[in-house]
């Protein structure tokens, strides 16, 4: 059994919760995991129990309060599981690693995000940034340099959970899985059993009748161990799912996947299970496994022997422990310019031609009140220091108030009560503490920004003084729509020389 304590090196790391069934693999490392809550989808706010129980040595953290109180000093490591984790927290103070969970291709609908990626790569020199992939496939849609770590899944997790195929069916785990039908592959799944294979899919999927998420990971673990086959229809991913079906011992069907994915690495077809992207293949193979009890107990034990081979959690401990030990052996950055970031958004990031890397927090029209609309947090050592906010209206939106604010300021010459004045439209600030205190403040009205959507830059200046976390903070108004480019704004901030 892996003991989940280390007397020794024991690492405290700063990271992100993000696919619980991996961190609680990755805990089994030894060291100590605090997790951000930020970046969750709305249906998985919290660490979901359902999947897997909170080893002791992660701790939960809260979203923005945390984020304020954090000292990234106490951290001997950061780890990134994603494109926009690895922009939150760039040149941290610690060391880094970067989890890639997924390929270009996955992540980005047009290549051009992936090119602005590789630019973001290049030229805020995050090449060096150690990255360690879950599978070569992952590995070769990247193209940067880093290190193949496969997961793994715990045989004793599966101690008393050993393999019975008692139930006469076929398994599917799959989040989403009619949704995301060009990777999960659910018109595959639909061709392989029709209405007449019986089956069970598990996960998180509104649209599919009888489908839900296990309760907890006893009955997910007791699935695998009564459900005769298990059924592997995606494309890419790092199939996760068919691993623990496989170290349960359960025969696995599934299509080929990808040159260097897991598929191609595990599953012998006719030896461990069958291989094959042909529904009619996959048909006849399930039916005669169905009708063969013995048969499939038997190929499910060589599937079993085969992912602990690959697979094994010694292994992936090993490996994860030299990756984090190289990371923190490297020398860091500290240099004005390579400066710590975290993110704490509370709008939607959407696609925007007019932005920096394609994409910009935008908040809608909303009743009065000050939202937050973007509040990335800054390490800064002692100094004085400048960035620069790029917001825009929307063109309509921005020809709308414009012509408003002419009628307004027209009527108002006649009848005070007539003119609406200039409306405020967003505030800016700077703050630091759980407080906050403010240090700069700019109100933004509607008479500053230009009414044809194009982005404008707004400058702020500040001193600081030791402080260990700013925050950089625009509240919109919600009277207009309004338009930040977060990449273009956070990368501005610079130290200025010869004041203060």
């Amino acid at each position: 059994m892996i003991e989940n304590t280390m007397k020794e090196d024991r690492l405290r790391i700063l990271t992100f919760l993000r696919h619980e069934p991996y961190m609680y693999e990755l805990s089994k490392t030894g060291h100590e995991f605090h997790l951000l809550l930020v970046d969750r989808s709305p249906w998985e706010k919290d660490w979901d129990l359902r999947s897997r129980p909170i080893p002791s040595n992660i701790r939960i953290m809260g979203g923005v309060e945390d984020i304020r109180r954090l000292d990234l000093d106490e951290y001997d490591l950061i780890l990134a599981h994603t494109h926009d984790h690895l922009l939150w927290i760039q040149y941290s103070p610690p060391p880094r690693v970067v989890l890639r969970m997924g390929t270009a291709a996955c992540e980005y609908e047009e290549m051009r995000r992936a090119d602005a990626l590789r630019r973001v790569f290049q030229e805020w020199h995050l090449a060096s940034v150690p990255i360690v992939y879950i599978c070569e496939y992952y590995a070769h849609g990247w193209g940067f340099p880093g290190r193949t770590i496969r997961h793994s899944v715990d045989l004793d997790d599966f101690r008393h959970f050993a393999y019975t195929g008692k139930i006469e069916a076929a398994l599917t785990v799959a989040h989403f899985f009619k949704e995301r039908d060009a990777v999960m592959g659910y018109s595959l799944h639909r061709q392989v059993v029709r209405d007449d294979i019986p089956h069970k899919i598990v996960g998180y999927n509104p649209t599919l009748p009888n489908s839900g998420p296990a309760k907890d990971w006893d009955e997910l673990r007791a699935y695998y161990r009564d459900y005769r086959v298990y059924l592997n229809t995606a494309f890419s991913g790092g199939f996760m799912a068919m691993i623990e079906a496989m170290t349960a011992g359960m025969p696995v069907l599934t299509r080929p996947g990808p040159p260097g994915g897991t598929p191609h690495k595990l599953v012998i077809d006719g030896y461990n299970g069958f291989v094959s992207d042909d529904p009619q293949y996959l048909r006849e193979k399930i039916n005669f496994l169905l009708a063969n009890p013995e048969v499939a107990k038997a190929m499910g034990q060589k599937a079993k022997e085969a992912v602990q081979a690959k697979h094994g959690i010694e292994r992936f401990i090993r490996e994860w422990r030299e990756a984090f030990a190289d990371a923190i052996s490297k020398p860091t950055n500290h240099q004005i310019g390579n400066l710590p970031r975290i993110i704490y958004e509370k709008a939607g990031l959407i696609s925007d031609p007019e932005a920096s890397l394609g994409q910009a927090l935008f908040w809608p029209a909303r009743p009065p009140g000050e939202h937050l609309l973007y509040g990335p947090f800054i390490c800064l050592p002692p100094g004085q220091y400048e960035i620069t906010f790029y917001l825009r209206l929307g063109k309509k939106d921005g020809l709308r108030a414009w012509a408003s604010s002419f009628v307004h300021a027209r009527l108002s010459r006649f009848h005070p009560q007539w003119g609406e004045g200039d409306p405020r439209l967003a505030v800016l600030d700077i703050c630091s503490g759980p407080e906050p205190r403010v240090h700069a403040q700019r109100p933004l009205h509607r008479s500053h920004l230009r009414p044809w959507g194009s982005y404008q830059g707004f400058k702020l200046a500040f001193h600081s003084r030791g402080e260990k976390l700013f925050q950089f903070r625009v509240f919109a108004t919600g009277s207009i729509p309004l338009y930040v480019d977060p990449y273009r704004s956070w990368a501005s901030i610079r130290a200025v020389s010869g004041r203060g």
